[in-house]
């Protein structure tokens, strides 16, 4: 079919990078806890809230799926 094997010295292996959904929310949690929170209304938090782990737990693993699925939900609104 013409796939190889991932070369380790091109990109994107030779970058080391890797999706953590933890890794993710402990970085929210901090910035939060820092200062950087924005101030909403408690069920708009909830929503996002519930959407953020809905998207983890759907596209876990999958992170070129995801982008797409927010890419399409983004521009929705060009489409209206």
């Amino acid at each position: 079919i013409g796939l190889v094997d991932p070369d380790p010295l091109r990109p994107p292996a030779c970058l080391n990078l890797e999706l953590s959904n933890e890794a993710v929310t402990e970085a929210e949690r901090r910035r939060e806890a820092a200062g950087g929170g924005v101030e909403s209304f408690p069920l708009s938090r909830a929503l996002y809230d519930v959407g953020c782990a809905l998207l983890d737990n759907l596209f876990d693993e999958r992170p070129i799926a995801r982008f797409w699925f927010l890419e399409i939900i983004a521009r929705i609104p060009y489409f209206a």
